[in-house]
């Protein structure tokens, strides 16, 4: 049963030496899995110990997340009197665009309205003149000379 290739240590009997002896360790096991009652309260303890100074964290982490929710509320509610106020505001602002949008329009119109009407006025004043070169042609060196035509 010895290979050439294996070291010394391996012999045929230190092998099975070796498996008997894992096979023993093997099925003795579950019975070293086993925890008496007095274990699990040791252990039940210790956890507790251990677990103690996170519950007090946990629950100082609690009252603050509390106030912070408070504070965030407070927030809230004063963000939204600012957007009332704010609100209010830009329809004020508003109401004052419309009324000076108003008052830029009417103020165009009437400036529109009295080129407007010098300009019809002065073409009605050449029509004139045209007809009257009609009836009496002579006088269009004077008109020509003065500037209406």
């Amino acid at each position: 049963m010895y290979q050439e290739g294996w070291p010394g240590l391996f012999k045929g009997e230190t092998v099975r030496a070796l498996s008997a002896i894992g096979l023993v360790l093997l099925l003795a096991m579950p019975s070293w899995g086993e925890l008496s009652q007095r274990d699990l309260e040791q252990i039940g303890k210790l956890i507790d110990r251990k677990f103690e100074p996170l519950k007090e964290d946990i629950a100082e982490l609690k009252v603050a997340v509390a106030r912070l929710e408070g504070r965030v509320d407070g927030l809230e509610k004063t963000v939204d009197a600012f957007r009332k106020e704010m609100d209010a505001r830009i329809g004020e602002l508003n109401a004052k665009m419309v009324s000076k949008q108003w008052f830029l329009t009417m103020w165009v119109t009437i400036t529109l309205m009295i080129l407007a009407v010098s300009y019809l006025y002065g073409r009605s004043d050449r029509e004139e003149i045209e007809c009257g070169l009609r009836e009496k042609p002579e006088l269009e060196d004077a008109y020509r000379a003065i500037g209406v035509l």
